[in-house]
């Protein structure tokens, strides 16, 4: 590449500058490379500009503002191109039908069958978890699947049960059983109808919340979900489910214990039965757990793309494990614990019990199924590369909850791991679950009575090794501590307090933190001077690079954080220390306090909070008159860079006026350089701007810096 050298400049150009008369110099520069550097050096041309010249002179001029009736007719004129997209919008089926093509059926058969053999025992498990029967978890796993279908959007999503949800429909079952059953019932707890009753009750609740969000389009709520928060919530969920399942792999029985501290106490317990431990059922569970780790964890690994599909071993472990204990026997020979009967058929449509005290809990169960469910479907989308709409998905959400709560069917999530396993398989479309809704199906009509003698230590032990990956999480905990110690903090405290306090709370807990860390982080902004480099005209962190060449009477204060009531007094705080050496404001400031206070009566700077026009007019008794002089030469100057302030408040407005002034009490000028949008505007309202000339506002650095030394 050659060197461009210093190009004449143009008549245009010459005519630019004649236009913005003596004040503006036109300049050339060289942006150019140390000698052991390979690259070459380039020669640029520019004027010095304050932000007003640059945007009277270059600024597009402002489009005609539209009269009422453009207005009306613009927002009520609905072409039919735009009917054609709302109606796809809402119903994402007809668009899913009208670009299918016949290469994507053998794909999603596929997809759905492996689905479908996944669903069965997880939603048998997930029935019994919930404080259920095995049945209402197959229902769960039908109804929500065929509504997702027809309103959701993500083709990787496997919506129907969730270990996670299924513990907290458990938790809130028994919490509003005594209510609900009235002061005659003798024993609410083996009420299994009153029980299905709550959790489809909590479930219609749950699908009205979900899809007034959805209408609300609050689907943006997703952006401010911290995936540490989700890792360390979602593993103390997986923490839970391991211990509700451990007394049934092992053949146990102990209390149910609530409240805070639970997890603690119903270890407790599991460790004084261990003598009663069933050797039959514990030998069964860790042949049942071998196997699906072999499975699952070597031979689908190892051999994923030799096999079209990874094989169903869940569902063949459960076919073998029915096939045994029924020919052998096994509950009246060893006394396992089975599934029991599982009625044939679909219940029909009956009202959920509604109560005004299952709100609350029902809105904590809903913010949690939008949380799991759109983390995964983000996961699956940055896989395949293709994007959700997060509000739809609210909508899918809210409908296949608000529906299937009149089929006796508890709270229904994404399954974190059916959708890993789609996401592997990549199924083409949300056809597929059509396919895995009619295998579960035909076992509701058919097939379901033959697994009765199915083992319940099979089953946890599923369930147990379903959620291993959640719990494992906390394998990423060294590396969230070498990347981010905040995200470190709100994981582990997330998950902490899910695991000693209670499950609900870890969700308080994460969410403070989270809140906490950005007002932490936004409290200690990264400040520092800038200084011109030697051999090239660039300005750098003068702590952090050498050849700096540092100018006499100009200081160029970085500020990477919005100024508000937060980090105002930081602002002043760092701008002096760091000013001081140079200026020696110190000393100056000391001298003129005496001043400064008789200038600026008492209270003045307490009553900035209901600043507007007329309390910046009142301070005119304020040492303003330095600020209205043009001349910029001859003086001491602090530049401030404005490129990383996005916001500015009251309190962030008061703490300029009071730097402005203070450093001009002592002969220091303040000039301001890469405001954006934001704060030229809100220089304006605020009446800053007429305060200091347009002379004081520069469009970058290097027009400041480069005005102030000429």
């Amino acid at each position: 590449m050659d060197d461009l050298g210093d190009p004449e400049p143009s008549e245009d150009a010459v005519e630019d500058n004649d236009s913005f008369g003596p004040e503006i110099n036109k300049m050339s520069f060289h942006i150019g490379s140390p000698p052991y550097s390979h690259h070459h050096e380039i020669t640029a041309r520019r004027f010095v500009r304050t932000q007003h010249e640059l945007d009277e002179h270059y600024s597009k001029p402002a489009p005609p503002k539209p009269t009422i009736r453009t207005r009306l007719r613009r927002t009520l004129c609905c072409p039919k191109e735009k009917v054609g997209e709302y109606f796809s919008t809402l119903l994402p089926i007809v668009n899913v039908c009208r670009t299918y093509k016949l290469s994507y059926i053998l794909n999603d058969l596929v997809s759905g069958i492996t689905i479908g053999c996944l669903s069965f025992p997880l939603g048998i498990a997930f029935g019994v978890l919930a404080s259920l029967a095995p049945e209402y978890g197959l229902y769960s796993s039908f109804s929500p699947v065929i509504l997702y279908i027809l309103f959701g959007t993500s083709r990787h999503i496997s919506f129907g049960t969730n270990g996670i949800i299924s513990l907290f429909t458990s938790e809130l079952v028994h919490k509003h059983l005594p209510a609900a059953a009235g002061p005659n019932s003798t024993n609410p707890e083996d009420d299994i109808i009153l029980k299905s009753s709550i959790a489809s009750g909590s479930t219609c609740i749950i699908g009205l919340i979900l899809l007034l969000m959805g209408i609300l389009r609050l689907g943006f709520i997703v952006n401010y979900i911290s995936s540490s928060f989700v890792s360390g919530f979602t593993a103390a969920g997986g923490v839970h489910i391991v211990t509700s399942m451990l007394p049934n792999a092992l053949g146990i029985t102990i209390p149910r214990f609530t409240g805070a501290g639970q997890l603690v106490l119903t270890y407790k317990a599991i460790f004084e039965k261990v003598p009663e431990i069933h050797v039959a059922s514990m030998i069964t569970s860790i042949i049942t757990a071998a196997t699906l780790l072999l499975f699952k964890d070597v031979i689908n690994v190892k051999f994923r793309h030799k096999l079209k599909t990874p094989i169903p071993i869940d569902f063949i472990v459960v076919i073998i494990a029915t096939v045994i204990s029924n020919f052998a026997n096994l509950s009246d020979s060893l006394g396992l614990k089975v599934v029991g009967e599982i009625p044939a058929g679909f219940p029909p449509p009956r009202m959920p019990y509604l109560s005004i005290d299952l709100v609350l809990d029902s809105f904590v169960v809903a913010i949690m199924i939008f949380m799991l469910s759109v983390s995964m479907s983000r996961l699956c989308e940055a896989a395949h590369n293709y994007r959700v709409n997060d509000n739809q998905e609210l909508v899918a959400y809210g409908l296949s909850n608000f529906v299937s709560s009149f089929f006796l069917c508890f709270p229904s999530c994404a399954g974190p791991a059916r959708t890993i396993t789609l996401c592997l398989m990549g199924p083409k479309s949300t056809l597929h679950g059509f396919i895995s809704s009619f295998f579960i199906l035909i076992i509701l009509l058919w097939i379901g009575p033959l697994f009765r003698m199915l083992p319940i230590s099979v089953l946890s032990t599923m369930v147990i090794i379903a959620v291993k990956n959640l719990v494992t999480q906390m394998k990423d905990l060294p590396e969230m501590w070498r990347l981010n110690r905040y995200d470190f903090l709100i994981a582990v405290g997330t998950n902490l307090s899910g695991c000693f306090i209670d499950f609900p709370y870890a969700l308080y807990v994460g969410v403070i933190l989270c809140m906490f860390t950005v007002v932490l982080q936004s409290q200690i902004p990264e400040v520092y001077l800038l200084s011109k480099l030697t051999t090239e005209d660039r300005f750098l962190n003068s702590k952090l690079y050498d050849h700096i060449l540092t100018h006499p009477r100009i200081q160029i204060f970085k500020f990477e954080s919005s100024l508000y009531f937060a980090t105002a007094e930081a602002f002043r705080k760092k701008l002096f220390e760091l000013t001081d050496g140079k200026f020696n404001l110190h000393a100056k400031l000391t001298k003129s306090q005496q001043s400064y206070v008789v200038a600026v009566p008492p209270g003045s700077m307490q009553n900035m909070e209901h600043l507007n026009r007329e309390s910046v007019e009142s301070f005119t008794r304020l040492p303003w008159d330095g600020l209205h002089d043009k001349s910029l030469h001859n003086k001491d100057y602090v530049i401030i860079d404005c490129s990383s302030i996005n916001y500015i408040d009251i309190n962030g407005l008061r703490i300029l006026i009071e730097v402005i002034c203070e450093l001009e009490n002592v002969g220091v000028t303040v000039v301001f350089a890469s405001c954006n949008q934001y704060v030229r505007r809100f220089f304006k309202k605020s009446q800053l701007a007429s305060k200091i000339s347009e002379e004081r506002i520069f469009a970058d650095i290097w027009d400041a810096f480069s005005a102030l030394i000429m």
